[in-house]
């Protein structure tokens, strides 16, 4: 029978999330493209989820939100419920690393823009909240 005599524990988080950047940088030290892992590749798709209009991607009809023919409509409550709603099913269907902890929708009437403060947790991280700031703004 064995035993061991000693155990070492480390603190590493695995790399179980990732995603090449969308500029299609290379990096320096491998030459090839660019990898964000963990939150920062979650926080990446989640960002390109809410940003993406539904039946942009090719072969994806459902990948993405309504939010762009959202900011069109009047300020007020209505416009904001909509995109609360519109944001929560989109990363409900297409982020499955992450859950929405907070969600808040702030209009900005003089910039004609809202910002949204995205707080979610991941999967392999549950008692840590991350932050994704993400900018609205009307094309004029």
């Amino acid at each position: 029978m064995s035993r061991a005599d000693f155990q070492t524990y480390t603190q590493t988080i695995p790399e179980l999330f990732d995603d090449f950047l969308t500029n299609l940088d290379v990096s320096p030290v491998t030459g090839n493209v660019a990898v964000v892992t963990n939150e920062d590749a979650v926080k990446l798709r989640m960002y390109n989820i809410v940003m993406t209009n539904l039946l942009e991607r090719p072969y994806n009809p459902d990948f993405g939100s309504k939010v762009n023919s959202i900011l069109f409509e009047p300020f007020g409550d209505i416009a904001k419920n909509s995109l609360d709603t519109t944001i929560r099913a989109a990363i409900k269907n297409n982020e499955p690393a992450a859950t929405i902890a907070r969600l808040d929708i702030i209009p900005s009437i003089s910039e004609d823009a809202y910002r949204i403060d995205l707080y979610f947790t991941m999967i392999n991280i549950p008692d840590q909240t991350f932050y994704v700031p993400i900018i609205l703004k009307r094309a004029r």
